[in-house]
């Protein structure tokens, strides 16, 4: 009776564990990646779509967010340290971002946007990349207001 009833529990567990993966799966396949908007004073707006980590996990659970922006050595867009830190756990050391790459400067608390090529950086985190709105990161400065945004099956940001 105990071999059944640890066969059922088991049984159960990798069920349970197959639906999640597949679900997760599904929701890739139609487009339904974690996205941010980054709405400018003009309306103008930036989408990103997040990395899978618990950096971004972190930041999704404080949103809406309004963050001011400047540039810093004319080669990316930064904000003040957040009020509340971001969890670094299981974050690589370092990386080396990419033109349109949102990242977490973790020894400061920052966020940035990259708009030049940079090299590896210790501390940084890469949360996310532009997919909508690249040719206006370069404007970006001042107040900004950060949600949730999700992209639909069409691809269409919502």
């Amino acid at each position: 009776m105990r071999k059944f009833a640890a066969r059922t529990v088991l049984v159960a567990i990798f069920s349970v564990m197959a639906l999640v993966l597949l679900s997760s799966a599904d929701s890739k396949e139609r487009g339904m990646t974690s996205q941010l908007r980054f709405i400018l004073s003009d309306g103008t707006t930036l989408v990103v779509a997040l990395e899978e980590n618990k950096t971004t996990v972190d930041l999704l659970s404080k949103l809406p967010l309004t963050l001011s922006f400047e540039d810093y050595n004319q080669t990316e867009k930064v904000t003040r340290p957040l009020a509340d830190r971001l969890s670094s756990a299981g974050a690589p050391a370092g990386y080396d971002p990419n033109v349109g790459d949102l990242c977490l400067y973790a020894p400061w608390g920052n966020l940035c946007f990259f708009y030049r090529d940079f090299g590896y950086a210790a501390g940084l985190i890469k949360l996310g990349r532009v997919v909508s709105g690249l040719e206006h990161l370069k404007e970006l400065e001042g107040q900004v207001v950060v949600e949730r945004a999700v992209r639909t099956q069409g691809g269409t940001t919502s």
